[in-house]
């Protein structure tokens, strides 16, 4: 059984970071119900992006924990698509680049019902998580320190 995350059922992980790749969204944690009619055209001074990215990032932000993001992390991931039908779940998708250059397999998906209420979390920005874990796990002992300074 997949351990629990706090507001959504992790149902996969990424051992080597310790972050969902996929996420059920519990209940109470979905959000409100909004119309799509009513925010579709409108624009987030924020982030410059439709209101269905708005909702998707805000989404991303309230776990932004689970997935050991910061704020600038979800503010600043670039916006792939958004995959809306007129029916079935929309599907926002962003990546992460460095330097202007995509960072590879590094996707998280948004995906919610017609209601814009978070339904699950697919995947996980890459570049983020390393660099934490990396700053995480790297502490190297006063002595080695001296070997490396000139």
């Amino acid at each position: 059984m997949a351990p629990q995350t706090e507001g959504g059922h992790g149902a996969q992980y990424e051992p080597h970071f310790g972050v969902p790749t996929f996420l059920w969204a519990s209940a109470s944690d979905r959000g409100p119900a909004l119309s799509l009619a009513a925010i579709g055209s409108q624009t987030s001074t924020k982030t410059g992006g439709s209101g269905v990215e708005a909702i998707a990032r805000g989404h991303l932000s309230a776990y932004a924990a689970q997935y050991r993001l910061s704020a600038d992390d979800v503010a600043n991931a670039q916006l792939v698509s958004v995959h809306d039908t007129g029916q079935g779940p929309i599907i926002v998708k962003f990546k992460q680049q460095l330097g202007g250059i995509d960072v590879f397999r590094d996707e998280v998906a948004i995906i919610m019902n017609r209601d814009l209420q978070l339904i699950a979390i697919s995947g996980y920005l890459t570049l983020a998580v390393m660099v934490r874990y990396r700053r995480s796990i790297w502490h190297p002992p006063k002595q080695s320190q001296r070997h490396w300074r000139m």
